[in-house]
């Protein structure tokens, strides 16, 4: 499943900042990236006090999948990108292995291994195997 990542990162006065958000879609994504950039450009504090001259010394990247405004006379950035991933790539941390499915005799390709994401807990993962097969699990080992 593809999800997008509003990913953040910020250096105010020394302290180094990171975040990423979890969107559905990408334009979700585009959407909250969008609020941010408006946010920082119209309401931040730290634009408040800024005169035309500080303005013109800043660096701002303004893209539909990016935005970056770096302040380097003042020790300041904020990058702020949408990528693109898969959801399990970022939410597995288990792995069922040595499945042995119950195929009623038919001879089956189905995966001996497969990556169990977190939210699934330790006594739902017979019933999400099964769920993203097809068909009920004899057993498995969880790593």
């Amino acid at each position: 499943m593809k999800i997008y990542l509003v990913k953040f990162e910020s250096n105010v006065d020394g302290e180094y900042i990171f975040s990423a958000t979890p969107c559905a879609s990408e334009e979700i994504a585009k959407h909250i990236l969008k609020k941010e950039k408006n946010f920082i450009l119209n309401e931040s504090h730290h634009f408040s006090n800024l005169t035309k001259d500080d303005m013109e010394t800043m660096e701002i990247v303004d893209e539909p999948d990016h935005f970056y405004i770096n302040d380097p006379c003042d020790d300041y950035y904020e990058d702020y990108t949408i990528e693109e991933t898969e959801l399990k790539e970022i939410m597995s941390d288990k792995v069922a292995t040595n499945i042995e499915w119950d195929t009623d005799g038919l001879d089956l390709d189905l995966p001996a291994e497969m990556e169990i994401p977190v939210d699934v807990t330790d006594d739902a993962v017979a019933d999400y195997l099964a769920d993203q097969t097809g068909f009920c699990i004899v057993s498995y080992s969880l790593n």
